[in-house]
């Protein structure tokens, strides 16, 4: 009867032993269940707040965004600065292509693009030409990177409006060329920068032969020293300086008068108007 009680006894405690057992290794599972949740929470929660950042900086960006997919190039989402630069509502353009609204009035820009992204996965900047819904044409500073939205490849592009820029440089390089006077520009050590001059017909040296060099490697001592001090004059005046000069130039003697403004902190531009007539 002794030996039936403690085999019966044997028995019960190897069974509470396994439930505990199971019990402990149930325990650690749902631990381990419950970590990998909060885990996977955490970072889903992370993902949230970064897409909300991303959101936010793509529709608070000033430089034109847009999101399209990488096959169709069909739009996907653009931001303000997309809809006022390129003047298209955001439900004008979604589902559709740059192509079908004909953005592109240079075709061969829209090639190097997108052989760009599918060749490198990005698209550097560069200038390119765009068509905005009024037919304007506008320039702008474009660049793209691949990226991967819902699982689908797509293309996310940043455009910077740089045409008030365009128009300006324009408008000075019409400036220049309908001045009748020599434009230099000079350093504040005198180096000459750049030139430009319809008629060059009266100058000491050609272009190439003085841009990159000194005032006092191309010119007479004494006039050297006197422009030198007319640019020293502007930079620290701030405003506009003349003088006049001569020079033995062919069989006679040439007058000249000098306007002298700054360009920048260390930059002067010097216009020099031939007087001899």
């Amino acid at each position: 009867m002794m030996l039936l009680v403690v085999e019966k006894h044997e028995r019960a405690e190897h069974a509470l032993n396994e439930s505990v057992n199971r019990g402990r290794a149930v325990s650690e599972e749902v631990a381990a269940l419950q970590a990998e949740i909060l885990k996977r929470q955490l970072v889903e929660q992370e993902l949230r707040r970064s897409e909300e950042k991303f959101g936010s900086a793509f529709h608070a960006s000033p430089c034109a965004m847009t999101i399209t997919s990488l096959g169709g190039g069909r739009f996907i989402d653009v931001n303000h600065s997309f809809e006022r630069q390129m003047g298209y509502s955001k439900s004008e353009v979604m589902g559709r292509s740059s192509a079908e609204l004909d953005m592109w009035p240079v075709l061969a820009e829209r090639a190097r693009f997108y052989t760009d992204l599918l060749e490198h996965g990005r698209s550097p900047e560069r200038a390119v030409t765009l068509r905005t819904k009024s037919g304007r044409t506008m320039w702008a500073i474009l660049s793209a990177e691949t990226i991967t939205v819902e699982g689908q490849r797509c293309v996310l592009s940043v455009g910077l409006d740089v045409t008030a820029r365009k128009e300006a440089e324009a408008r000075q390089a019409a400036i220049v060329k309908a001045l009748p006077d020599w434009l230099f520009l000079l350093s504040k050590e005198g180096e000459f920068l750049e030139f430009h001059a319809k008629d060059q017909s009266h100058l000491m040296l050609p272009p190439d032969q003085f841009i990159g060099r000194r005032l006092g490697d191309v010119l007479p001592p004494d006039l050297a020293t006197r422009i030198s001090g007319c640019v020293a004059d502007a930079l620290q005046l701030d405003q506009l300086v003349t003088f006049e000069y001569s020079l033995p130039i062919g069989d006679g003697l040439r007058f000249y008068e000098v306007r002298a403004v700054p360009s920048d902190r260390d930059r002067v531009l010097c216009l020099v108007r031939d007087m001899t007539d």
